[in-house]
């Protein structure tokens, strides 16, 4: 959608600017990463990085240090975006990815006694679900306060010229700029047989697990709460 025709280069989910190569492969440094964007900066009238997974304690500084805005894009519903990073997950586990399987190890170690106290089987399902609630949420929530705005999914698909402007990009915006519809996370793993029970467990996951958001302590349907708060702050 932003790439106007191709007057802007923009990078979807790699830490590779130049190669754009999907994240956990041949990924850059963020320093290195800002550097190829200043490259192509001359090149292009706008250079825009989305979806790239940097870590939300640093990448505020080291974007405000490198003089480049930040923004936060997100899902209304964080339900919904922790579905959606499931079945992202999920996929790449099951296609062998080497950084996916690594999350996996990780996190069966991690939140093996919340999900028992959620009453919850520990399977590759709850596992998942556990690991991409917490770090939607947890992302959401930082970059959320650190970031020059935010920015919802939902508003973006109903009025993308409002979100392009927003931006301050430079250059004219198209008229009949929309959102293009991408392949479906969902859709790649829906006919498996363990993928009806995703939802119920993540309502679950939702309603009684406890984190931790700054000195707060919220169940993730009171921090979905908290991060739309953030959101009305910085309109």
């Amino acid at each position: 959608m932003l790439k106007f025709g191709g007057r802007n280069k923009v990078s979807h989910g790699s830490r590779n600017f130049t190669e754009l190569t999907r994240l956990g492969l041949n990924d850059m440094a963020f320093d290195e990463f800002v550097e190829a964007m200043k490259k192509d900066d001359t090149t292009f009238d706008n250079c825009i990085a989305m979806h790239c997974n940097w870590d939300p304690d640093g990448v505020a500084a080291a974007a405000e240090k490198s003089q480049i805005p930040l923004y936060c894009l997100m899902r209304r519903s964080q339900f919904k975006q922790a579905l959606s990073h499931y079945y992202w997950v999920l996929f790449g586990v099951l296609s062998g990815h080497e950084d996916s399987t690594l999350r996996l190890v990780q996190s069966a170690q991690k939140y093996a006694s919340l999900l028992k106290e959620s009453g919850l089987p520990i399977n590759l399902t709850s596992i998942l679900l556990a690991h991409s609630a917490d770090r939607v949420l947890t992302t959401n929530f930082k970059l959320s306060l650190n970031c020059k705005r935010v920015f919802f999914m939902e508003d973006v698909i109903a009025s993308p010229i409002t979100f392009a402007s927003a931006l301050g990009l430079e250059g004219a915006i198209p008229s009949d700029l929309e959102v293009q519809k991408g392949p479906s996370h969902k859709n790649r793993i829906k006919d498996l047989p363990f993928f009806e029970d995703s939802e119920s467990f993540l309502r679950v996951l939702f309603s009684q697990s406890i984190f931790s958001f700054g000195n707060k302590k919220l169940n993730f349907w009171e921090a979905e709460n908290l991060i739309e708060e953030l959101h009305e702050q910085k309109v």
